[in-house]
């Protein structure tokens, strides 16, 4: 059954996106962002034309934070409709219980853990009137809704939460999802490093939290493993010496494989220092590793984030946003990042296809004539396979010049060429 007033619209295609960071993602503690900081973070969302966006607006802790109340969906609803306008499609975080649902009650009113299992039944109602809230079928939807929302992730980097207890809450998520929307997609919470330690957290045995998930008999049950979609976050400086995504990649497929599954793989965020000098080395890494991403079959990629974290998580991982400032006294314009990824939004809209043709050189295909991107890595020069012929050249600064192949001078910094004709032929 259709919404009143309008269309839903369809299911978006797209595979790069963003973290808008407004509420947090990941920091269930955020509160309601300050007075007129959303329209101008959809304002630069709809610059981007971002097809796809990220945020923990599904927080249990601030929609309910009294028990047995009306839940009150003020943000959720503002984001929503922020996003629909900005034709953007959301993947909803849950991240954040009630003080009064919280092993701890006295932390606070959003805690970032799981309940006590008696307040199973309060959380499976929650997380299932949030998500008829947002399909689009007519029924207890919010108003003017033509926009559903399809993909809900459950938590993020939740490798501190014990293995059966996230198991348990996992299943009774999906259960919740599904019985409200059965064409919501359930992605797993984003696990901070499967498969390799990261050099700056050596301890724990958060790298094998993917396997010991899949083997509890918590997830037993006609519809294991409980999600549809693998999500991972990862933020290259994290490995020195190592290639972006390869190993985390390697180790999800082949631990589905083991327990006989075959499901998509996001990467729900990636990012990297951009303050300052490292400005440009941010929008040059964007480029590269978005293009890596798609070519060893990640399905999405959110870039982390649009603002900094302010705070949260490494030090190294606090600039990773594509705005300066964050709030009305600083007012977000956009760095080189912004550019580069607006660039690539652009590029992949018309050419959604990405194929490597060698360290340093990809081709976009699609509707338009075929478009490479090509740097110069520390290993060698690509350009030889582009010798003959004339280019459109494009940087990522938008300058546009045509040279001919032989004489074309890489940096690190990556180019987007098309094939042309010679200046010089009338």
């Amino acid at each position: 059954m259709l919404p009143l007033g309008g269309c839903v619209s369809p299911p978006s295609s797209a595979w790069i996106g963003l973290n808008t960071g407004v509420g947090g993602a990941g920091r269930a503690t955020a509160t309601r962002p300050a007075n007129g900081d959303l329209p101008r973070t959809f304002q630069l969302v709809a610059e981007l034309k971002a097809p796809l966006v990220r945020e923990a607006i599904m927080n249990w802790g601030l929609i309910q934070p009294r028990p047995g109340r009306p839940y009150d969906f003020a943000f959720s609803d503002e984001y929503v409709r922020s996003a629909q306008q900005a034709n953007a499609d959301v993947l909803a975080v849950f991240q954040g219980i009630p003080a009064w649902a919280s092993v701890t009650p006295n932390l606070g009113n959003v805690d970032p853990g799981l309940p006590p299992r008696q307040h199973a039944q309060a959380f499976a109602a929650f997380v299932e009137a949030f998500v008829e809230r947002y399909d689009a079928d007519g029924l207890a939807d919010m108003v003017s809704l033509t926009r559903p929302v399809r993909a809900y992730q459950f938590m993020c980097e939740m490798e501190d939460v014990d293995v059966r207890e996230y198991a348990y809450w996992l299943k009774l998520f999906y259960q919740a999802v599904k019985k409200a929307d059965r064409r919501a997609v359930v992605v797993l919470g984003a696990l901070r490093s499967p498969g390799v330690k990261t050099f700056d957290q050596p301890a724990g045995d958060y790298p094998s939290y993917f396997e010991h998930l899949l083997a509890d008999p918590e997830l037993a049950g006609p519809a294991y493993p409980y999600f549809d979609v693998a999500a991972f976050n990862s933020f290259p400086v994290r490995y020195p010496g190592r290639s972006p995504f390869d190993d985390a990649v390697a180790y999800l497929r082949q631990t589905m494989a083991d327990h006989r599954l075959s499901l998509p793989i996001w990467l729900t965020a990636l990012g990297c220092a951009g303050k300052g000098a490292k400005e440009g080395e941010l929008a040059d890494n964007l480029v590269k590793w978005v293009v890596k991403a798609r070519t060893i079959g990640i399905e999405r990629a959110y870039w982390h984030s649009l603002r900094d974290a302010d705070g949260a998580g490494p030090p190294a991982l606090q600039s990773c946003g594509l705005v300066r400032g964050a709030d009305e006294a600083q007012p977000m314009t956009p760095r080189a990042g912004f550019h580069a990824l607006r660039t690539m939004i652009d590029e992949t809209r018309q050419r959604p296809h990405v194929a490597m043709r060698g360290d340093g050189l990809y081709v976009l295909t699609g509707r338009d004539e075929p478009r490479y991107v090509i740097w110069r890595p520390e290993s060698h020069d690509p350009s030889p396979v582009l010798l003959s012929g004339w280019w459109s050249v494009e940087t990522l600064a938008g300058t546009r010049t045509v040279e001919q192949g032989a004489k074309l001078k890489l940096t690190g910094s990556p180019l987007f060429l098309q094939r042309t004709t010679s200046p010089f032929i009338r």
